[in-house]
């Protein structure tokens, strides 16, 4: 969530091309050290868990080659995902 309030996946400032090319390794290090390798960003507030999972999601952008496809228009949603955003209109 601390993400979601200036990233997106796709769309502006999409971090699936920000982590093109990059390994799990590296993102979490990226991630635990945010506000000193780059001093507009916050620190990570999660946990060590958290940071690794993330960081190991990230990394599967990349496995699954979603960061090299042309980012135009995001991926359809999962039917679950898609059902709860109806839900909540």
């Amino acid at each position: 969530l601390q993400c979601q309030s200036c990233h997106t996946l796709y769309g502006y400032n999409g971090i699936a091309l920000m982590v093109k090319g990059w390994d799990e390794e590296f993102i979490d290090h990226q991630l635990d050290n945010l506000d000193q390798l780059k001093g507009f960003m916050p620190p990570f507030m999660g946990s060590v868990d958290e940071r690794h999972a993330l960081a190991r999601w990230l990394a599967g952008l990349n496995r699954r080659g979603a960061a090299s496809i042309e980012l135009t228009e995001p991926p359809a949603r999962p039917a679950a995902a898609a059902e709860e955003i109806e839900h909540d209109r």
